[in-house]
């Protein structure tokens, strides 16, 4: 049960700074995602956009957050600054605590649909980690998280072709507004059912750099 809320959890899991707050969303993440593409069969007909994912995304991950007793919660279309918002968030489940996201979530389809966006994942106004460079998500966190969806191909397969982007980028980028560099390149951390585990520490403009888990699952 949660319960006097001071940053200190009562419940299955004990912390007591927001850094072990974001561990167990972490640890939540990987323990509850591998099952997530069966839930959405059952709960889905048809073809299903981004949106459409990672609302039943959020629905899966609250219930069981309820089920658990979790101090965080999760918030579909978080709102951020520059009249932006991330896919989802964590934020603390108290009702007296702020709602200042702890985690943000970015999500893309693996391939990205449509003309001119496949490598939506790393760059473009969309694209994914350039806008957790440029400060346009979670510009206050020192941890996030970007979601691959695979519908197509396999690990190894987008792990060689992000990468292969990212590296395009570090080579002959002329922006002088962001920065690529070896830290950007995504480091593989495990494999666990459908779930494959990636990291990746990346510069921000004006701050300290952040870093990001990738969760990568197969939906199809």
């Amino acid at each position: 049960m949660l319960r006097n809320y001071d940053k200190t959890y009562q419940g299955n899991i004990e912390f007591n700074t927001d850094k072990k707050a974001v561990e167990a969303v972490k640890t939540f993440l990987e323990k509850h995602l591998p099952d997530f593409p069966e839930f959405l069969r059952k709960e889905t007909t048809g073809l299903v956009n981004e949106d459409g994912i990672s609302s039943k995304l959020e629905i899966y991950l609250q219930r069981l957050a309820r089920v658990s007793d979790e101090i965080f919660m999760f918030q579909f279309q978080y709102p951020e600054q520059y009249k932006r918002s991330n896919d989802m968030a964590a934020v603390f489940a108290s009702p007296i605590a702020s709602t200042e996201s702890i985690f943000a979530i970015e999500a893309k389809r693996l391939p990205t649909p449509g003309s001119g966006r496949q490598k939506e994942y790393v760059q473009g106004n969309l694209g994914a980690m350039e806008r957790f460079k440029r400060n346009y998500h979670g510009k206050h966190l020192e941890h996030s998280a970007i979601l691959g969806y695979i519908e197509k191909e396999d690990f190894d397969f987008w792990h060689n072709q992000i990468c292969g982007w990212i590296n395009e980028l570090i080579a002959t980028s002329i922006d002088a507004t962001i920065i690529w560099n070896k830290d950007d390149l995504l480091s593989f951390l495990r494999s666990l059912s459908n779930l494959n585990l990636y990291t990746s520490i990346n510069s921000r403009n004006g701050s300290t750099s952040i870093k990001l888990t990738h969760y990568w699952l197969y939906l199809n």
